[in-house]
């Protein structure tokens, strides 16, 4: 290690040698008032441009001087430029992250769609027939049959009413999932699973339908997470600036993430976008809508809910983990008084 501090020191002895910043104290507040309208002046002057300059070479910069406990002495090296550059790679890792997370909340989105198409909400008292058993089993069997002939045509069936009610009497009944039933109307009808796939799909839906803001949640961790330690990898010269930018950049990679990305996701922009994004945005609402607000506006208001007490979470995982790391450093042995 020493033999390598003095290999940098003799090959950038020059460079580390020359100063790039001085502190200077003043008496008294109106030194550095003047300081600083003196500097103001030769700025605003072009004949005064010569002034500006030390050894007719490096150009000073006069400003106020941060308080000693906010400098971030180990970043000082980091020129402007330096710091630019990391800036545009911290933009387009972010970037590549939201993109990350918006091919994966489309993905999930578009299953739960399907199966939200396949299995709406029904209102079973609103059905007429539905309050006959028999007629029940006769129009369960008929929506099933008809939407088993669409699927195998290629078509995207859909159990808006009958199979749904009469499939939870008879779970409720605590019929099996594999039940065979018939046409009531027929006496030569064949028997098939009609709640097969429904009752076997119920979990699924249920988990698909909430698993968009779960994936919400989880993500948004990371990439506050990721954003804090890009941030700082910046290396910004003062605790307040690198706070500001971890500030802003949280908030804005989660907002996006929130607010924006489940927006776009079940959004349909055939009607005012070209084929480009039609192709990408071609969720089921072209509009706010009630359907919208049932879907859309109930997974954004529970993703800010979780997002509201996972802070509480968070420190007390934090917590349990200091003193979880600190009891097996103790080798789990009792404290002795």
């Amino acid at each position: 290690m020493e033999s390598q501090i003095n290999d940098l020191k003799a090959e950038k002895y020059e460079l580390l040698t020359t100063p790039c910043s001085v502190f200077m104290t003043f008496e008294n507040e109106e030194g550095i008032t003047r300081a600083l309208k003196y500097d103001e002046a030769i700025q605003a002057d072009p004949s005064l441009a010569d002034i500006a300059l030390w050894m007719e070479e490096f150009k000073i910069e006069i400003q106020p001087a941060s308080e000693p406990s906010d400098i971030i002495w180990e970043n000082r090296h980091f020129s402007n430029w330096d710091r630019l550059k990391k800036e545009i790679v911290v933009f387009l890792i972010l970037l590549v992250l939201l993109a990350g997370s918006f091919l994966l909340i489309f993905i999930c989105s578009l299953y739960s769609t399907n199966l939200l198409a396949k299995y709406p909400a029904t209102d079973c008292s609103t059905l007429a027939g539905a309050d006959d058993s028999t007629n029940l089993q006769t129009l369960a069997y008929l929506e099933w049959n008809s939407n088993v002939a669409a699927e195998e045509k290629g078509l995207h069936p859909t159990y808006a009413g009958y199979v749904q009610c009469f499939c939870n009497a008879m779970k409720d009944a605590g019929n099996a999932s594999t039940e065979l039933y018939t046409n009531p109307l027929r006496t030569a009808s064949e028997a098939d699973p009609v709640c097969e796939n429904y009752i076997s799909s119920i979990w699924t839906t249920m988990i698909a339908s909430n698993a968009v803001t779960g994936i919400i949640v989880v993500i948004n961790l990371i990439l506050k997470t990721v954003t804090i330690s890009l941030i700082t990898w910046i290396g910004y010269d003062t605790h307040s600036e690198m706070m500001t930018k971890i500030t802003n950049g949280v908030f804005i990679s989660l907002f996006f993430n929130t607010a924006i990305l489940i927006t776009l996701v079940y959004a349909n922009l055939g009607e005012v976008g070209g084929p480009l994004l039609s192709s990408v945005f071609s969720g089921p609402f072209y509009d706010y809508s009630p359907g919208w607000y049932n879907l859309v506006g109930a997974t954004l208001v529970s993703t800010m809910l979780l997002n509201a007490f996972m802070p509480p979470v968070y420190e007390l995982m934090t917590i349990v983990q200091c003193w979880l790391f600190k009891r097996m450093d103790q080798s789990w042995e009792k404290d002795k008084n």
